[in-house]
């Protein structure tokens, strides 16, 4: 007899033979890509809000500022001496002042 042994018949062979399931790695490969379409739009909707968020801060707090800055310069301006004119005379006074003037020239004509 020779040295040959039937041990290899009747088995399968160590590698894969068969054909690929096309129809699954289709189904994955397209879910895989909504996936990832789905997840773009979710992360660019979110980055427009954290932007539109933060943009609305940064303007809120510049009109704050500028408010601030507008009653600073209104409360000087209602509070102080000044000369307009002085040629004419015309001066302008603190509100409370004038108030308080115009009370006592009403009691006056009384």
């Amino acid at each position: 007899m020779s040295g040959h042994t039937n041990e290899g018949v009747g088995r399968e062979p160590a590698v894969e033979t068969a054909e690929p399931n096309t129809r699954r790695i289709w189904f994955y490969l397209c879910m895989a890509l909504a996936f990832l379409v789905i997840f773009q739009i979710v992360a660019y909707y979110w980055f427009l809000g954290m932007k539109d968020a933060e943009l609305q801060a940064k303007q809120v707090y510049s009109e704050d500022r500028n408010l601030q800055l507008q009653h600073g310069k209104d409360a000087e301006a209602l509070e102080r001496y000044q000369w307009l004119d002085k040629e004419k005379g015309q001066v302008q006074i603190p509100v409370t002042r004038a108030m308080e003037l115009l009370l006592e020239e009403q009691k006056a004509k009384k």
